[in-house]
């Protein structure tokens, strides 16, 4: 009876909380937390339906967007971003995986930013 009491809890167990990770400050600064993490973000959506830029991506899929400016990450400075339709922007390549792996992650792609992560 213990055993399939168990088992019923790691399937009822919400994936997002086995997942949620935190770490750093890494040698750049840069730090991780999940937003189900004792300290992490407040999460607080914000609508730009009428302000942003509409992207034409389709199903896994991505598009290179030039920024105004240069973007510091890790260092190297990024004029362009790619934006994936699974929740993700890679600053090196275009990619249109459905995630991306846990991070930190040495896989390509990598300098990436993931709100995501998932296939949406």
């Amino acid at each position: 009876m213990k055993r399939i009491t168990i088992l019923v809890l790691v399937f009822l167990f919400p994936c997002s909380v086995i997942f949620a990770r935190s770490g750093g400050p890494d040698e750049f600064g840069y730090s991780f937390i999940d937003n189900h993490e004792p300290g992490g973000p407040t999460f607080s959506w914000i609508e730009i339906m009428e302000t942003g830029t509409r992207l034409s991506l389709s199903d896994d899929s991505y598009q290179m967007v030039s920024l105004d400016g240069t973007f510091k990450y890790y260092g190297i400075d990024y004029d362009r971003v790619y934006v994936c339709s699974n929740g993700w922007i890679s600053f090196t390549t275009g990619a249109s995986s459905i995630g991306i792996g846990g991070i930190p992650n040495t896989s390509s792609p990598n300098a990436t930013l993931a709100v995501y992560n998932a296939d949406l």
